[in-house]
């Protein structure tokens, strides 16, 4: 009798010992805090770590200009604390993802010790929050500044939308600015990324400054982007009559004109968008400073008129002369013409064209004679055409 009381026993407890594991293995299948002992593998939503409290993707990252918060690789579906300057703000829960994505009715400001933790304290971050600003998003020249603290590191994401979608393609950017010890602001040109891609219409700019554990602060903008090719604007200069000749401005728009710093004169574009203004002798010469721009307009047109004269031209040598900076590039055309005998009103003409660089005389010449040697009819009439134009196309033209 006694043996089968202690047989009856031993059967009690191992039943009472195999319920309670089955209950504890059930229970640790529950959603709710993983926990794991100092030094062990910690198992979060499939993916590993080998450091204790080191979670995969486990960071914050806050945005005081819209008091947010993101923070991934909690445990799923767990309660988050959140307290800023050691004070809680409130309590919220993690996603069925492990991830905080929460926006404060605080008002986060740079200096700021934010916490975020799980109820029990066995998984924490902490974050004293960067100074990091976006001040300009300039698309008229492609260019994004802002500020960040002396000294820091800011990690720029430019990234260019193409398309209204879905599906629409989204490129990006990354640069990294490093500021120096009294370096506060910062910029990036982000012209490559839009450069040539008509169909782009939202550029987006993110910029983080991260602390040594990860955790950073970041500021984030975007705008509305067309695409814009700018007009190519010259102007070319008659100095001898004061024509001035500019192409590349809105049709019938008012153009302003500054000649040596006075006016502005207002003159018209054309339909074509083309000026074309001609203010007489002795008003403009070599050294001559022309501004041209539109009303409201960022960006101007200058240009310095060159220092180009012709001194003559001697039918008798068949030689042209003419003076020039030094260095400079005189595109010389010489045209000659002649009646055709017995052909009332028919003529035959003929050119020829050279370059000419200007040595330290300041002066230059061209032989004509090919021209004038091996034309069919009696030459009557020689016209010289000299022109010097920059790598913008602006020029000056003297005849």
């Amino acid at each position: 009798m006694m043996k089968n009381d202690k047989q009856v026993k031993l059967r009690s407890f191992f039943t009472l010992f195999f319920v309670s594991i089955f209950m504890l293995a059930f229970l640790a299948l529950l959603p709710g805090e993983a926990k794991a002992a100092p030094g062990q593998v910690e198992h979060i939503d499939g993916e590993f770590s080998s450091q204790p409290n080191a979670f995969p993707d486990f960071y914050m990252r806050v945005n005081p200009q819209k008091n947010t918060i993101y923070s991934p690789g909690w445990p799923r579906n767990s309660q988050v604390a959140i307290k800023i300057n050691k004070s809680r703000v409130q309590t919220v829960q993690a996603s069925n993802y492990g991830v905080v994505d929460v926006t404060l009715t605080y008002d986060i400001q740079a200096g700021d010790e934010i916490e975020l933790s799980t109820l029990f304290g066995s998984q924490h971050l902490k974050h004293i929050v960067e100074i990091i600003e976006i001040t300009e998003l300039n698309i008229s020249n492609n260019t994004v500044s802002g500020k960040a603290e002396a000294g820091k590191t800011v990690q720029l994401t430019i990234c260019a939308k193409s398309g209204n979608g879905p599906p629409y393609a989204l490129n990006c950017i990354w640069p990294t600015i490093e500021l120096g010890d009294s370096e506060e602001n910062w910029s990036a040109d982000f012209t490559d990324l839009v450069f040539g891609k008509p169909d782009v219409n939202e550029v987006s700019i993110s910029a983080e400054v991260k602390d040594a554990q990860g955790n950073s602060t970041i500021a984030s903008t975007r705008s509305d982007y067309h695409y814009h090719v700018e007009p190519n604007r010259t102007i070319t200069v008659y100095p001898q009559t004061g024509r001035i000749v500019s192409y590349g401005w809105p049709e019938n728009a008012d153009v302003f004109l500054e000649i040596d710093g006075s006016g502005p004169e207002t003159v018209t574009a054309d339909d074509d968008g083309m000026v074309d203004v001609t203010l007489g002798e002795n008003v403009i010469h070599g050294g001559t400073e022309l501004k041209m721009y539109t009303l409201g307009s960022t960006t101007a047109l200058e240009y310095t008129v060159e220092n180009l004269g012709i001194n003559g031209s001697n039918f008798h040598t068949n030689t042209v002369s003419g003076t020039a900076d030094q260095g400079k590039q005189v595109s010389l055309s010489v045209f000659a013409r002649g009646n055709i005998p017995g052909s009332p009103g028919m003529f035959i003409e003929d050119w020829i064209r050279t370059t000419i660089t200007v040595g330290d005389t300041e002066t230059w010449s061209f032989d004509f004679s090919s021209l004038i040697e091996g034309f069919p009819v009696p030459v009557e009439e020689i016209y010289v055409y000299s022109r010097i134009e920059d790598s913008h196309g602006n020029a000056t033209v003297v005849d």
